[in-house]
């Protein structure tokens, strides 16, 4: 399916017992089919889940393991990246040359302010990510194909998955099937 920049796309839970929440995901660009800024959207009007801190403003390790918004961008030839975003600046980067390869690589940037903006209210977060222009300049010059999600930790500790689609019969988002917006 072709991006449509600035539309919002839902995030669909993996399971039934997953939380109510309203998330959502948006790309902004600066010229067509270019990937400049991301937006997601949480909507959680029951107070339901947790935004506990863990290495705020920087560059952290496994946020997968915390509520986080992610963002997989897949290049022709099968290699991706993975971007980790928290509601407290915190953020990652990783390059994969094919399926989960290892050892998992943190990919270099020069820039530390990739989670650039975060709006707060009771009920909705808003994160305005941009894409760094060393990996930028690598997907603008490809057919790429991405993925959109989030890990959710509840207030009880209970993780959630919520992704644009889920391919696999348990939460993989890194799952070739998974990647369905074309940029």
């Amino acid at each position: 399916m072709k991006l449509d920049y600035g539309k919002k796309y839902p995030l669909s839970p993996f399971d039934s017992n997953s939380l109510d929440l309203d998330l959502s995901v948006q790309l902004h660009a600066t010229a067509p089919n270019k990937v400049d800024l991301l937006s997601f959207t949480l909507i959680d009007p029951k107070d339901l889940v947790n935004f506990e801190s863990i290495n705020p403003k920087k560059r952290s390790f496994e946020l997968w393991n915390h509520t986080c918004f992610e963002a997989f961008f897949k290049l022709p030839d099968g290699s991706y990246f993975e971007f980790n975003f928290a509601l407290n600046f915190a953020w990652n980067c990783y390059y994969f040359t094919s399926y989960r390869s290892s050892p998992l690589t943190e990919f270099p940037v020069n820039d530390s302010l990739i989670a650039r903006d975060i709006l707060l209210s009771k009920d909705k977060k808003i994160l305005i990510a941009k894409i760094p222009q060393e990996v930028k300049d690598i997907l603008n010059k490809n057919r790429v194909k991405c993925s959109f999600t989030a890990v959710i930790k509840d207030r009880e500790n209970r993780t959630h998955y919520y992704a644009l689609k889920h391919a696999d019969g348990k939460p993989n988002f890194h799952h070739a099937d998974s990647f369905i917006l074309e940029i």
